[in-house]
């Protein structure tokens, strides 16, 4: 036991005791930091480790104990007393709870996030397979997208060809139209004049020949073709005008005056002046019978129609020629010149030469397409002939 200052006061040693809690708490201290050292290597030298502030513990408490007059003994009782009494500080060493939730935290994460990863994963895949068969798709969109462009320009290319091609035909027939305009005019011109010649040569032939109601058949079938004032005249191309004149002066000097069996009827407009005429055979004022009459007709049919045919002609004469026919007997008779008869034989000989006609036991039978007609129609059956055929 120290002795104590005899300079301090009473209120010194009242603040130098140390109460039995502090002491516990002093003790409890000394011994954490004392495990602590043994586990953990030592600090560094800047500050006082814990157990040098122990060992001023220490001191002070053997200092405070002898001038408090207590015994080391009865403080080293009360030290370990304390000791068995205060629970042990939980070990640094051993995971708590928290670190454990924590782990089970991360973990669980972990766990979410690789399974994210793979769903992800999956995910990409399929996008990037379907990316490629889009891909795939667009390039062989564009591919058939270019070869289009290609068939469109090679499209176009011939389109603008054919339309060259096109005008330049459509110019040609315009062309050949106009030509065929041409010609068509001047054929026609060439085949009135040449049936005009024809019909005056038969006029000629016939008033030459005396052949007097033949002529006036001409007449009666042809007058429109010359005679302006004929109510059926309506030639586009105009006749010569000899042809005309010559016609005319036949008409009025031979046939009118000597057949003496046609009349020539007038009918005037309002202005009394402009008229229109129809020349026609009377066989009852005539000396013509009207078998005589009905049989020149039939005969001018056959003459003026085989210039141009052979069908046609071929039917009449079959008709004209068939057994039983009056016709054929009128043409025996005195109604018709020797001359006339002739020109029936010739042409009838031509015929079947041609072989538009054939005879079958005696009877004259039309041909037609290579086949032997054996009906005949009658003459109601066939069409009357044109004049200008």
């Amino acid at each position: 036991m120290s002795e104590k200052d005899p300079h301090e006061g009473p209120e010194r040693e009242a603040s130098d005791e140390i109460t039995p809690e502090q002491q516990m708490l002093f003790d409890i201290m000394d011994q954490s930091t004392a495990k602590h050292q043994a586990g953990a290597p030592a600090e560094t030298n800047g500050a006082p480790s814990e157990t040098q502030r122990s060992g001023f513990g220490e001191e002070r408490r053997d200092s405070e104990a002898e001038q408090s007059g207590l015994c080391l003994d009865d403080v080293s009782r009360e030290t370990s007393e304390a000791q068995e009494k205060a629970p042990s500080p939980p070990q640094k060493n051993s995971p708590s709870s928290f670190y454990r939730y924590l782990l089970v935290l991360f973990g669980a994460a972990f766990l979410m996030l690789l399974l994210a990863y793979f769903v992800q994963q999956r995910n990409s895949d399929a996008v990037q397979d379907d990316l490629e068969l889009l891909t795939a798709s667009r390039e062989e969109l564009l591919e058939q997208i270019k070869e289009l462009e290609e068939a469109n320009h090679d499209l176009a290319k011939d389109n603008g060809l054919l339309k060259y091609e096109r005008g330049h035909y459509q110019e040609l027939y315009e062309k050949a139209q106009d030509t065929r305009d041409g010609l068509s005019g001047q054929l026609q011109h060439t085949q009135v004049q040449f049936n005009a010649a024809v019909i005056l040569g038969y006029l000629e032939r016939f008033c030459g020949e005396r052949d007097y109601l033949m002529a006036a058949v001409v007449v009666e079938q042809c007058d429109q073709y010359f005679n302006e004032h004929n109510k059926f005249y309506g030639n586009r191309v105009p006749i010569p005008a000899a042809m005309v004149s010559r016609y005319l002066q036949l008409r009025e000097d031979v046939v009118m005056e000597k057949a003496q069996c046609m009349v020539t009827e007038r009918y005037y407009g309002q202005d009394q002046e402009s008229y229109t005429e129809e020349v026609r055979i009377v066989p009852s004022a005539s000396r013509y019978s009207e078998e005589a009459v009905r049989a020149a007709r039939t005969l001018w049919d056959i003459f003026w129609l085989y210039s141009d045919s052979v069908e046609i002609p071929a039917w009449k004469m079959a008709q004209f020629c068939a057994p039983g026919s009056d016709d054929l007997y009128q043409l025996n008779s005195r109604a018709f010149q020797p001359s006339t008869r002739e020109l029936f034989e010739q042409v009838k000989a031509d015929l079947l030469a041609q072989g538009a006609l054939t005879e079958v036991d005696g009877v004259l039978k039309p041909v037609l397409n290579g086949q032997v007609v054996e009906h005949i129609p009658t003459e109601d059956s066939i069409s009357e002939p044109t004049a200008n055929p």
